[in-house]
């Protein structure tokens, strides 16, 4: 069986929506020959691994509630402040 990658998503959150639990991550992980920090890409198509320790009440919860969990952030670039200029003003020598 098949998983499909939505947006945001990590191998963990993966593994939690669908085994209820990371301890799966790993087996995860092996059956799609992906590093567990690796990003994934939005439409990419994971191996389900075995259930070995999946908790079903909490997969099931998921799906009946409908909620994707997509928790993969990645920090927006610095932004880079322009130099200040150095403004001379001289004062008039008579008014």
């Amino acid at each position: 069986m098949k998983q499909t990658v939505l947006h945001n998503q990590s191998m963990l959150d993966i593994a939690v929506q669908v085994d209820g639990s990371v301890f799966n991550v790993l087996n995860w992980s092996l059956a799609n020959r992906i590093p567990v920090t690796d990003t994934l890409d939005a439409g990419q198509q994971l191996n389900t691994p075995g259930k070995e320790h999946s908790f079903e009440q909490v997969a099931t919860f998921f799906k009946n509630k409908a909620i994707v969990i997509g928790t993969y952030y990645t920090a927006p670039e610095p932004v880079t402040e322009p130099e200040p200029t150095i403004v001379k003003y001289e004062f008039p020598q008579s008014f």
